[in-house]
């Protein structure tokens, strides 16, 4: 059960990203979401970047978030090559929270689903 577990979270956070700078849009396909889902960057209220610690050392992770301070997508250094130059092209702002705390941060890591207090 617990392979299972960890293949479930590893496939999860591949993704294919693709950026239109000029329409202001992010469209991201995986294997669960083989037709892609669109976020316009203009709505979302920000960005949070968090550190991830593994056997591989920290790494970094970006979390877009909604309106709503509620996460929509993340994105991990550890997947993509050219995670720099998907962090250039998003260009929004990082938002500062206070969502600190251990059961938090095993939230995000494993669910990737909280809500951004201010």
């Amino acid at each position: 059960m617990v392979i299972i577990l960890v293949i479930f979270l590893s496939i999860k956070e591949l993704k294919y990203i693709t950026i239109k700078e000029d329409e202001n849009r992010l469209t991201w396909y995986s294997i669960f979401n083989p037709y892609g889902t669109t976020i316009f960057l203009n709505e979302c209220a920000g960005q949070v970047k968090t550190q991830l610690y593994s056997t591989n050392g920290a790494t970094c992770k970006i979390y877009l978030i909604n309106k709503n301070r509620k996460i929509t997508l993340g994105i991990n250094e550890l997947v993509y090559s050219n995670f720099n130059e998907i962090q250039d092209a998003l260009k929004l702002n990082e938002l500062k929270h206070k969502n600190t705390g251990v059961i938090n941060y095993f939230k995000l890591l494993y669910t990737g689903r909280i809500k951004i207090e201010k």
